[in-house]
């Protein structure tokens, strides 16, 4: 998470520059074919981190995770986050103006949503209202999943809804995140014009 907003969010903060914007304007791609072309470098970033991350994970735990029987729910869940990461580094890049901002931004948002969202401490810790506050961040579905994933030799319908619906808000945190950022971006440009 802390990787792809520093870096990821930095690179997006340089597209964010006004001189670069007005010569991919220039191009003879769409603005929507840049937002494509953006978002889809992104996910490959993302794509290849999440795989060196993965591999380190299953190389240092190899007994732990291959008696598992539900690894590629692990990997699944790995993979949500790692979308919400990329999200949160292109809506980082997208508001921030200086290098400065972004390391700011990248910070806060990561220690915050490794707080709340139970990762720097048990999800069990967590009391009533930092508990719903967890809620809204993809880090505390990340941590339930992954204490389902670990801690049930058997998924009952009930914790298999569960873990899906955790999914699913991690997917839908970086949909957010992507739709603010794009309609921040195309407000700057309608300012400028």
């Amino acid at each position: 998470f802390s990787i792809l907003c520093f870096v990821l969010g930095l690179i997006q903060k340089e597209y964010q520059n006004t001189d670069i914007r007005k010569r991919l304007l220039a191009s003879s791609l769409t603005l929507k074919s840049q937002n494509i072309q953006s978002l889809l470098a992104f996910f490959t970033i993302g794509f290849f981190s999440w795989i060196l991350c993965e591999g380190i994970g299953m190389i240092t735990c190899a007994s732990e995770f291959l008696d598992n029987p539900y690894q590629w729910l692990i990997l699944l869940n790995g993979f949500t986050i790692m979308l919400a990461a990329l999200s949160a580094a292109y809506f980082v890049g997208s508001m921030a103006n200086t290098d400065a901002a972004v390391n700011g931004m990248a910070n806060v948002l990561r220690l915050g949503f490794c707080f709340l969202g139970g990762i720097f401490e048990p999800l069990e810790l967590l009391t009533g209202v930092v508990r719903k506050i967890g809620q809204f961040f993809p880090t505390y579905w990340y941590a339930q999943n992954i204490s389902i994933l670990s801690f049930n030799d058997t998924l009952t319908e009930s914790l298999r809804s569960d873990l899906y619906q955790g999914m699913m808000i991690q997917i839908l945190f970086a949909g957010a995140c992507v739709a603010v950022a794009l309609a921040i971006g195309k407000a700057r440009r309608q300012e400028e014009a």
